[in-house]
């Protein structure tokens, strides 16, 4: 079986991957069950590129890194009506480390009365192929905030699922759409399995 190492021990976001690159027959690896040591990456980056490639720089230069495809992502939700914000400081848009609640919050109170309430989730992914160079590969969704946050269970870090409702016919928040089997999607991917499906073409695992 084709193996990837994501560059990440969050256990939501590896199990989110995992899903989906077992459809094209990639198993999922944690720098851990890859045998690698990953240091704490602080996401000191400007771009999504930037602090993608951190993450994957911080398991380069260990001599299992030079036989595994190893991969590292930054995401952001960049809401047009606020110029772009909060981009990749969601997590500290106010300066400080914000919990889900507060992001939730200010997302909805910095909207209210707007009309337009476009917004596009980004993932970029930064990748080395046995220790070849880092390159990038990107995915985006499009979709709009509602104005209400969704009451749904287990959502715990991606306070934005509670308000992405997703551009696809028919429209149907994020939450609920990450649920969905591809077989009911009616062909739309998430902006991370965009990302992971451009990765998986670039090394010849998809077509």
């Amino acid at each position: 079986m084709k193996q990837l190492v994501f560059a990440t021990e969050n256990p939501g976001k590896l199990r989110e991957v995992r899903v989906f690159a077992g459809n094209y027959g990639v198993e999922v690896l944690s720098p851990s069950n890859a045998g690698l040591k990953q240091h704490q990456v602080e996401e000191t980056g400007t771009t999504y590129e930037e602090n993608a490639k951190l993450k994957v720089k911080s398991c380069l230069g260990q001599e299992a890194a030079k036989q595994l495809v190893i991969c590292g992502d930054d995401s952001g939700m960049e809401i047009d009506a606020l110029g772009g914000e909060p981009g990749i400081h969601t997590r500290r848009w106010l300066g400080y480390e914000m919990s889900d609640d507060e992001i939730i919050e200010h997302t909805l109170k910095s909207l209210s009365g707007e009309k337009n309430r476009k917004v596009t989730s980004k993932t970029v992914l930064a990748y080395s192929n046995h220790g070849s160079p880092i390159q990038f590969v990107t995915g985006e969704l499009s979709g709009r905030i509602a104005e209400e946050s969704f009451d749904v269970p287990n959502q715990e870090g991606f306070p934005f699922r509670q308000l992405f409702i997703v551009n696809a016919n028919p429209e149907i928040p994020m939450w609920k759409f990450d649920e969905l089997p591809l077989s009911e999607r009616n062909g739309q991917l998430s902006h991370r399995e965009k990302a992971f499906l451009k990765l998986f073409k670039e090394l010849g695992w998809a077509k």
